[in-house]
């Protein structure tokens, strides 16, 4: 046979054989094309925000509640300590930060009984849960609250509220809240060794009972002690002035236009809650705020100073709420 020949014969069946090849490729049944449209997945921002706690997401309670702090305790235990104050501020965990809340503050430590042998902080928990969702309230969070914010809360609160915070650094923490018209109540539980921290915080606004000082007190004041405390608020952990401060700027003001030689320095101060840094920052800002009232209003710069001095100068105790208000102030001082 010539070799040209069965060359082509050879090329042919190849040719045949890989176009049956792809026929049969061809009779399969075709996969579906992907949808080229790409796959819509929430932001990281609206996932935070989805993420976040917010009271309003708590459904309103209608309940009638009892006296201040709502909950009585099962048996076989007591409080082996407990105070209340009129006014305070705590941070509490909701699983995503801490949200400060202000109003009536219980704070108490839970122990067993003597005789109680057989307690546990299980038993405990679940008795004050059911109390708490009786009376309407939500569980917000059953977690650990990270490291960095626990050193926060021990740093701001740990001195007075030590009681009420449990062991926030090896237990999870337990948050409750009952939302209401006209008011939230807080519920925050740690387990402490054998013990329970229990804070509990009714909101309510501050009752301002301070009275501005006239320009001839001010006066009086400077001329015989050469300083004079002010009646100035701030909005909480910052240096935004608040409304009822501005009839104390106006007397400052007329005290400044009525002796045009004087000169003030006005002198910031904080209790010693947080970080010694974030508080001289804060002292600082605040003392720049009233100077900045006062020159807006026509007082020349130069006769006028802010300093801050943070929690470096107390005036009395840190230990207890009324304390930690007398430290927190603003002077004038003569210069």
């Amino acid at each position: 046979m010539n070799n040209k020949f069965s060359s082509g014969i050879l090329i042919t069946t190849i040719i045949s054989l890989a176009t049956i090849g792809c026929s049969q490729k061809s009779e399969k049944p075709e996969t579906p094309e992907k949808s080229s449209a790409p796959t819509e997945y929430p932001s990281a921002e609206a996932q935070t925000k989805a993420d976040t706690f917010h009271i309003n997401q708590v459904p309103v309670s209608t309940i009638e509640l009892g006296d201040f702090p709502f909950i009585q305790l099962p048996k076989g235990y007591h409080f082996a300590h407990q105070s209340t104050e009129k006014f305070a501020q705590m941070a509490f965990w909701t699983g995503d930060k801490l949200e400060k809340v202000e109003g009536k503050l219980f704070n108490g430590r839970i122990d067993a009984e003597e005789n109680n042998k057989q307690a546990s902080f299980l038993e405990l928990q679940r008795n004050l849960e059911s109390v708490i969702s009786n009376l309407g309230g939500k569980k917000i969070t059953d977690s650990k609250i990270p490291t960095d914010l626990t050193t926060q809360l021990s740093e701001k609160y740990g001195v007075s509220y030590v009681e009420g915070l449990g062991d926030i650094y090896n237990h999870p923490t337990q948050t409750y809240v009952i939302h209401q018209h006209h008011r939230d109540i807080w519920f925050q539980i740690t387990q402490s060794g054998p013990s329970a921290g229990l804070l509990v915080l009714e909101t309510q606004p501050v009752e301002i009972t301070a009275q501005p000082l006239s320009a001839s007190q001010l006066k009086a004041a400077l001329d015989q002690n050469n300083k004079v405390d002010i009646h100035i608020n701030f909005e909480t952990d910052k240096a935004t002035l608040l409304a009822d401060s501005q009839e104390q700027i106006t007397q400052i003001l007329d005290l400044l236009k009525n002796d045009d030689a004087l000169k003030l320095e006005v002198n910031g101060y904080t209790d010693h809650s947080g970080e010694a840094a974030h508080n001289l920052k804060l002292s600082q800002a605040r003392a720049q705020t009233v100077v900045k009232a006062l020159t807006d209003a026509g007082i020349d710069p130069a006769r006028l100073k802010a300093q801050g001095f943070g929690d470096t100068k107390p005036v009395s105790g840190n230990d207890t709420e009324e304390g930690k208000a007398k430290n927190r102030r603003v002077e004038l001082v003569k210069f």
